[in-house]
């Protein structure tokens, strides 16, 4: 490719007009030469040709070697660049018929050329725009994953998340789970109910397609191979994964047989846990495990990107049938006792039904079994001697939300620090972005200041440039 710099020093003489001048001068003339010239050439003109073409852009040297002296003014960049690129267009075969791909390819070049030629601005620029960019996609990546994200699974928005409301006095003994108060009235609510009380909802659905129970267990004491540690874990119904609509990775899912009494013990674990455990091991399917020292047969696996339904941070590594509680649980009465509230129920509507509609449905069970629960605490205090209060009892509601995220309560209680950090990134943005636009505002007053912009300089430029 021909040196344009040197071609422009070669026919334009010494101006007198200051080093810096005319050596910024020189440049913006040899780069608009060079776009003539590669754009010639991606038009299919020899290299000879595209030469002959980008000279003949300047007929006469002398007349603007004149005209430049006499004016001593800066160059006007915006003159120079407008009129050779619309020369080079123009010329060039395509350009009779529209500006096309090949001027987007010399703005390309342009700009890398000038990003290049200003190392220090483009370093600050791209850093502060990284800065920005990254921090928000970060945070947003974030938000999504805790509160936007759905449940993996067949047709989420079909699923439905119960939770009850009751006055201060509610129909319970003992509860486990999120139970929230308002402290002025207080009024409760919480997505715990008792064992008893999925049974008879179970019994009276007529608006579900699907209803199931889970709960989660902290700490399971998992051995496999004499090397023991803590896993989480969730305690399920046979319809759970039905009801979900997750299939397994391998091997198959826990049913209601599993669920039964006098089913063998049986375990799906997640993706994760099949990784960090068995190094995905192709043979776990009929693997038996020891959970609180109880023997496990290893049934399934889970798809990757499935941790279950339970709180956000709150993964599941092992799913146990619920009718197992009582063998982890050494003496447990939980499925038993229905005034302990602490299984969390879901459900998936029938086509055509609302939420709405399998609320109505459900709530008369619900409010029996909550009843049925507090007679059997009053008569078992009775029988231990002890008196209990005979102020009536606040009846619960029923209530229905999306179940569409599984349990929400840890969500809802981080959106506010999100949503603070959200504007606090994007703020960062936005400083970032005036920072890169106070340097181009700079940059643009610094060229201004050495720039040739008079009329003498465009009447020279005129006269030496071709006419089309």
């Amino acid at each position: 490719m021909p040196d344009w710099k040197k071609y422009v020093r070669d026919h334009l003489s010494p101006l007198d007009l200051g080093t810096e001048r005319e050596l910024e001068m020189a440049d913006e003339m040899a780069q608009h030469l060079e776009a003539v010239y590669e754009d010639a050439l991606s038009h299919g003109a020899s290299e000879q040709e595209a030469y002959v073409r980008a000279a003949a852009h300047i007929k006469d040297w002398r007349l603007l070697e004149c005209e430049l002296i006499r004016s001593k003014r800066p160059i006007a960049h915006k003159l120079i660049s407008k009129r050779l690129a619309v020369e080079a267009r123009i010329e060039s075969r395509v350009g009779r018929r529209g500006i096309g791909m090949g001027s987007l390819g010399q703005d390309l070049r342009y700009g890398s050329r000038m990003l290049l030629k200003n190392k220090a601005f483009t370093a600050v620029a791209v850093l502060s725009l990284a800065l920005g960019i990254g921090a928000n996609t970060a945070l947003f990546s974030l938000i999504d994953a805790v509160l936007l994200k759905m449940l993996p699974v067949r047709e989420p928005k079909e699923l439905v998340l119960f939770h009850w409301f009751s006055g201060p006095r509610a129909m319970f003994r003992s509860h486990d789970g999120n139970l929230k108060r308002d402290p002025v009235t207080k009024e409760m609510t919480s997505t715990s109910f008792s064992y008893l009380t999925f049974e008879q909802l179970r019994d009276a659905n007529e608006s579900l397609s699907q209803v199931f129970a889970f709960a989660p267990i902290e700490q399971l004491n998992v051995n496999v191979d004499g090397q023991a540690e803590i896993a989480g874990g969730q305690l399920i119904t046979g319809a759970y994964y039905e009801g979900l609509g997750v299939r397994a990775l391998i091997g198959r899912t826990i049913t209601p047989g599993d669920d039964a009494a006098q089913a063998d013990p049986v375990v799906v674990i997640t993706d994760r846990y099949w990784q960090r455990r068995f190094n995905r091991d192709s043979n776990i399917i009929g693997r038996t495990i020891n959970v609180n020292n109880v023997g496990f047969t290893v049934i399934g696996v889970t798809p990757p990107e499935f941790f279950g339904a339970l709180e956000v941070g709150q993964p599941a590594d092992l799913s146990i049938p619920m009718s197992s509680e009582p063998l982890i649980r050494s003496g447990s009465r939980d499925l038993t006792q229905s005034w302990f509230w602490w299984v969390r129920i879901m459900g998936r509507v029938k086509p055509g039904v609302t939420a709405e509609q399998a609320r109505a449905n459900l709530e008369p069970a619900f409010q029996r079994s909550a009843l049925d629960g507090w007679n059997a605490v009053v008569a078992s205090a009775r029988a231990q001697g002890q008196t209990l209060s005979s102020d009536p009892r606040d009846t619960p509601l029923l209530r229905v939300s999306s179940g569409s995220q599984g349990l929400v309560d840890a969500r809802r209680s981080y959106s506010e620090p999100l949503a603070i950090l959200m504007i606090v990134a994007a703020s960062v943005l936005l400083i970032a972005c005036a920072n890169v636009a106070n340097l181009l505002l700079a940059r643009a007053g610094a060229r201004q200041k050495r720039s040739l912009c008079g009329l003498r300089w465009e009447q020279a430029v005129g006269g030496c440039l071709n006419s089309f």
